[in-house]
């Protein structure tokens, strides 16, 4: 199955007109179930030096020290810091893994938000 990245923008007043709010990558075929545009065989994902779609529970475990679970079988892991403009914001930023029934990682969504 072909790989899907999903880049989805928001315009919530906090990240201003047009931001990037969040990527997802999945192994579905998102041009022939939803229509959607296939990309080029040559578009390369950018790596974050983390597990990618295809790894095991195990190498989550193994990249941060924690593979637990919620209810529906997702690992997440958050990040919370002060934004780094002298203003009293914080960035929220979260990585998350979709996991099927033998833990295989078939879902990855990135996000970030900046609160006020």
């Amino acid at each position: 199955v072909p790989r899907t990245v999903w880049f989805v923008s928001s315009t919530g007043a906090a990240t201003g007109p047009h931001a990037l709010a969040m990527v997802i990558v999945e192994n579905v075929d998102a041009a022939r179930r939803d229509g959607c545009t296939t990309a080029s065989p040559d578009f390369a994902f950018p790596s974050f030096a983390t597990p990618v779609v295809g790894a095991h529970r195990a190498d989550l475990k193994h990249a941060f020290g924690s593979d637990r679970a919620d209810r529906q079988g997702n690992v997440y892991y958050n990040s919370t810091r002060p934004a780094a403009d002298g203003s009293t914001r914080s960035i929220y930023q979260r990585l998350g893994y979709r996991l099927d029934r033998a833990g295989l990682v078939t879902g990855i969504a990135i996000a970030q938000v900046t609160t006020d």
